[in-house]
């Protein structure tokens, strides 16, 4: 056999889609999805306060309403896979490599929601419509504690012409929030929010390098790049958010697949005979690597290092 002549690009595809017509099935047989149906799908029914999401996500995650309990999940996960995969497409990563990485594993599994936030990503960073930016910013802000720096870096990096354009959904959005859950919704949400949320070891590997890892926060501002930049604040907030779970990588894996973050994304399970879920903790490590990697490719100290062996050589 060829091995040359073998289109590897269009095997990963075709390859990816499977593994997501793999996911929808199961999730008709299979007794997961325990976040999609305890939290969202009543968070969508009127459960504000069990979804533990700004109440403007509401409407966003409307399909929810469209099937019953039992198969909510594997709705949400045909969803999420085809996003996700509309998404894999634009900016050209590996699908294979993104869909069998441990966080989309354990998108799919809990029935999370982060499709959204990879959606809104894509929008915000390279649509060429300020207004479809704009509803890239309001669909990152879902969840706050994995955007809010990403958004803030967007928004700097904005052109001061097009800034008022960006602005107008998500402010829209905001108040007429306000108009139909009450004045008081944000103290009521980020109040239950912090009260309430329950306790879980996803989270244990952005609570590392508390607080030390703050120093990283103004990393994202040396980028001129607005994707290099958005996706370091990713990194980054995956380092120093202290909400931040694992499952969300995704949000920066949907720009950067290199072959080995696959097995690098199951790098913490190492630990599992002799920690158990707290091998989680050690899950920074993959976004420390990928964050090294846009660092030197910054900075090219590559280049630095090369040029100072040579002289030492």
């Amino acid at each position: 056999m060829n091995f040359k002549r073998i289109n590897w690009d269009k095997l990963s595809w075709i390859a990816a889609i499977m593994v997501g017509v793999i996911m929808t099935a199961e999730a008709l047989v299979l007794n997961g999805g325990q976040d999609i149906r305890q939290h969202y799908q009543p968070f969508t029914q009127g459960c504000l306060e069990c979804g533990f999401v700004p109440y403007y996500a509401q409407p966003m995650l409307a399909p929810m309403l469209l099937t019953s309990w039992k198969y909510v999940w594997a709705l949400w996960v045909l969803i999420s896979v085809t996003g996700l995969l509309l998404v894999a497409r634009q900016t050209g990563i590996n699908p294979l490599i993104f869909m069998l990485s441990f966080p989309m594993i354990t998108q799919f599994w809990l029935g999370q929601i982060d499709v959204l936030l990879c959606v809104g990503a894509f929008l915000a960073v390279k649509h060429r419509s300020s207004y479809l930016r704009g509803l890239g910013i309001l669909m990152l802000l879902v969840k706050p504690q994995i955007a809010f720096l990403a958004v803030l870096f967007l928004l700097w990096r904005e052109e001061r012409s097009q800034l008022f354009k960006v602005l107008v959904i998500p402010a829209a959005g905001f108040v007429l929030s306000l108009i139909v859950y009450g004045f008081d919704w944000p103290l009521e949400w980020a109040m239950n929010a912090q009260t309430n949320i329950p306790g879980h070891t996803w989270k244990l590997s952005s609570e590392f390098f508390w607080p030390w890892s703050l120093v990283l926060l103004p990393l994202p501002f040396l980028f001129k790049d607005r994707q290099d930049g958005a996706v370091v604040s990713f990194l980054v907030s995956s380092l120093v958010m202290p909400f931040f779970s694992m499952y969300s990588y995704i949000v920066f894996l949907i720009f950067y697949s290199s072959w080995w973050v696959l097995p690098l994304s199951y790098a913490h399970a190492v630990f599992r005979p002799w920690l158990g879920w707290e091998s989680r903790k050690f899950a920074w490590v993959l976004p420390l690597t990928i964050l090294g990697v846009y660092l030197t490719r910054r900075f090219e100290l590559n280049k630095i290092l090369a040029k100072k062996f040579q002289k030492t050589g």
